[in-house]
């Protein structure tokens, strides 16, 4: 194990792309002065990731498996997060739902598909193809480095891989909702390209498919008791709407079962829906007033943007 100090990232980097690229060079300078590292993958791992038995080897074999489409040049998982606390058996398997939503592993995997993502906790890549690449210098002002390392390769023809495993967890413990708030308000207006038309769908879809079916039931047992309502219409749409509540909470299923919380939060995704469109806004409304999304005493204003506070 060598540590490897860097300095403080130039303007125009994010502070983790630097760090990786900065350790990545210094590789590159002790091949040159003669040291013989020799190695065909790299692996690009957090601090808070803990890998189960064999589970590098189980990634170079997922890499090179030829039964999905392989061989792949870049294998991601997500971890399984960590899940002790309340807020985090709420919010954490919707976190995990949601990414899925916006991209799907399938459409990942398939090369004829556009859709491209990793998962920055976790990275096995064939080096020929980070070096052909650019490596980390080729996405230096990303602020989520995982997705624009993803679409960089597969842009370049490579085959990604991403998915899911048991076996690699993340150790770090979100104890409050505030820690939680933190880390999805700095990247969610990123993840939407600073674009305030897509916040605008992104939150009238939340309502619409997350808190409509809550909403509808509380509304139609309010009218029905006033008698604006009758009994009969009201039954209806309380029977529709606590189909459609059963249903996205079947649909999270998989991921609560993944992280081991109870089952009973499935019926908590219109509750975690409205704080994930809470945060959304909020890091919004950072970007608007000009205090962009802080992260590890740096704030980033825009697209490639940070600047050192």
């Amino acid at each position: 194990v060598r540590r490897i100090e860097v300095p403080p990232p130039p303007a125009g980097w994010s502070g983790k792309v630097h760090a990786i690229s900065a350790s990545t060079e210094r590789i590159w300078e002790s091949e040159k002065g003669g040291e013989e590292i020799g190695n065909d993958w790299w692996l690009f791992i957090d601090a808070d990731i803990e890998l189960g038995p064999d589970r590098v080897r189980a990634l170079l074999a997922r890499a090179e498996d030829q039964r999905q489409g392989g061989p792949f040049d870049l294998v991601s998982v997500m971890a399984r997060l960590h899940t002790g606390s309340f807020w985090e058996k709420l919010l954490i398997p919707p976190f995990v739902y949601f990414f899925q939503l916006l991209y799907p592993f399938a459409r990942v995997r398939d090369s004829k598909s556009r859709v491209a993502a990793a998962a920055g906790g976790c990275v096995l890549m064939r080096r020929s193809v980070y070096e052909a690449a650019g490596g980390h210098a080729a996405i230096r002002g990303a602020l989520i480095d995982d997705v624009a390392l993803a679409k960089l390769v597969k842009g370049r023809g490579s085959r990604i891989w991403l998915g899911l495993d048991e076996s690699i967890r993340s150790i770090r413990a979100y104890t409050g909702i505030r820690e939680l708030w933190h880390m999805v308000s700095r990247n969610a207006f990123v993840q939407l390209g600073f674009r305030f038309e897509l916040l605008i769908l992104v939150i009238l879809g939340l309502v619409a498919f997350f808190l409509g079916p809550p909403l509808l039931i509380g509304v139609a047992g309010t009218e029905a008791a006033k008698g604006t309502l009758t009994k009969t219409a009201g039954l209806r749409i309380l029977i529709w709407a606590g189909v459609a509540w059963l249903l996205q909470a079947r649909s999270l299923l998989p991921s609560i079962r993944h992280h081991g919380v109870p089952a009973g939060f499935s019926l908590t995704l219109p509750l975690a829906g409205m704080l994930y469109g809470l945060m959304t806004l909020s890091s919004a409304g950072s970007h608007l007033v000009g205090r962009g999304q802080k992260w590890k005493g740096r704030a980033y204003r825009g697209p490639g943007n940070p600047s050192s506070e």
